[in-house]
């Protein structure tokens, strides 16, 4: 990165805390963008499938880096049962026992999907050890279909004379993610001194799938090429 110039990076962030008695609330919001020269590793300059563009064209390499996400939101939540000594109801005997110790807990993360290159092949392109840009031919638009990401009649390989790709840096974004984590815990109090709990936890508590970027290469002529497949 140092070679072809720096990278920046600039946010908005909030942050949002509640407090009462046995409750606490807090929701956390980030608002970014991430820019930067994308020239890989290795001997031929390779990450994530791309190769370095000569430097005569290095503002071609500018774009989002692999890892931003433009928005990600993140809210928590831990709930006391009021029940049990030194809460509002239930203070002694067997209702203390059985309703008293209980806690609820809760995270919930959104954000948005990481950014992707689409590609084409670089056979005619006429510039050593150097990858392609897929061809733009207009606003390439989300389907929301993970077998089709992005509707293909926006892309097209680049013809014509050697040039490259008019798609920019991973210009393109994959799948965001929704995903909730749940606990619920039962605190026993032993004399004074001693606490012992159980605890159960589900994580994913919708079961959904949190998928990746697809890959989209408009010189392979297949379905598989828009698919998100991991």
């Amino acid at each position: 990165l140092g070679v072809m110039g720096g990278n920046n990076y600039n946010s908005l962030q909030a942050r949002m805390k509640a407090t009462m008695p046995g409750f606490t609330w807090t929701v956390g919001y980030t608002w970014s963008k991430n820019l930067g020269y994308d020239v890989g590793t290795g001997a031929n300059q390779t990450v994530h499938g791309w190769s370095a563009i000569p430097a005569y064209y290095r503002a071609k390499n500018y774009g989002p880096a692999p890892i931003d996400i433009t928005h990600n939101f993140q809210t928590t939540a831990v709930y006391e049962l009021p029940m049990g000594k030194g809460k509002s109801f239930a203070t002694s005997g067997l209702a203390s026992t059985i309703l008293g110790g209980w806690q609820l807990s809760g995270l919930m993360s959104m954000f948005g999907g990481r950014p992707f290159t689409a590609i084409s092949s670089a056979a005619s392109l006429n510039a050593a050890n150097s990858s392609q840009f897929a061809d733009c031919n207009t606003a390439p638009t989300q389907t929301g279909d993970i077998y089709n990401w992005y509707d293909r009649s926006a892309f097209s390989a680049p013809t014509g004379s050697p040039h490259f790709g008019s798609c920019g840096m991973f210009a393109l974004r994959g799948p965001g993610l929704i995903n909730v984590d749940a606990g619920l815990e039962k605190k026993f109090a032993w004399r004074e001194r001693w606490n012992f709990a159980f605890r159960v936890e589900a994580f994913n508590l919708g079961n959904k799938p949190h998928h990746a970027a697809p890959g989209y290469n408009s010189s392979t002529g297949t379905n598989a090429a828009n698919n998100v497949t991991s």
